[in-house]
C-alpha cells in the first residue's frame, strides 16, 4: 500500500525542494545544494525509499525533469532577486540521465536466439555486444575527478552503434 501511494504521489508531483547551505572554513556562503522531500499522508518518505521505487516504475525521470524545472526556477529567482551571481547550486539527479547503453549482453539479450544476436552483432562496428563492466566503466569515469569537466552529456555505450 505505501509503494502505491508513493508511485502516485510521485505521479502527482508532490515534491518539495529545499535548499542547505555550503559554506567555506570562514563560515561564508558559497552555495546550495537542492534536496527533494515528498510527502505522503502528512509523513515524509524515505528519499532512498521513494527514488529506489520510481526507478523500478520507471518514473525517474520525472523527478528529474521536475528538480531540473524546480531548481532552475527558484534559483534564477534567488539570483535576480539577491545578486548571488558567485554562488553555485549543486543538483542531484538520477544515472540513468548520463549513460546511453547499447546492446550489453546480459540476461535478457542472452535469452535472445543466435540468429538475433548474430544480426545485432553484424549492426555493431565493433561487432560485440557490451559487457556489463562497460557500462559500469562509464560510470566509474563520471563519478571520478576524471570527469571534472564534463557537464551536460549522454555518453553513449553502444560499440559505435547508435553514433
Amino acid at each position: 500500500e505505501t509503494k502505491l501511494k508513493v508511485v502516485n504521489a510521485i505521479k502527482e508531483n508532490q515534491f518539495e525542494m529545499l535548499y542547505q547551505p555550503q559554506f567555506h572554513s570562514d563560515e561564508t556562503v558559497y552555495g546550495f545544494e537542492s534536496l527533494i522531500r515528498l510527502k505522503v499522508d502528512g509523513e515524509y518518505i524515505s528519499t532512498q525509499y521513494f527514488i529506489d521505487v520510481a526507478e523500478k516504475n520507471n518514473l525517474i525521470f520525472d523527478i528529474d525533469k521536475f528538480v531540473l524545472d524546480k531548481v532552475t526556477r527558484d534559483w534564477g529567482s534567488i539570483v535576480r532577486k539577491d545578486g548571488c551571481k558567485n554562488l553555485m547550486m549543486s543538483v542531484n539527479i538520477s544515472g540513468k540521465h548520463l549513460i546511453a547503453p547499447g546492446f550489453i549482453i546480459s540476461d535478457m539479450t542472452k535469452a535472445l536466439s543466435e540468429e538475433v544476436r548474430e544480426q545485432w552483432m553484424k549492426t555493431i562496428p565493433l561487432r560485440r555486444g557490451g559487457t556489463p563492466e562497460d557500462v559500469a566503466n562509464v560510470a566509474l569515469f563520471l563519478a571520478s575527478d576524471l570527469s571534472s569537466y564534463v557537464s551536460g552529456q549522454v555518453i553513449h555505450v553502444c560499440g559505435a552503434m547508435n553514433c
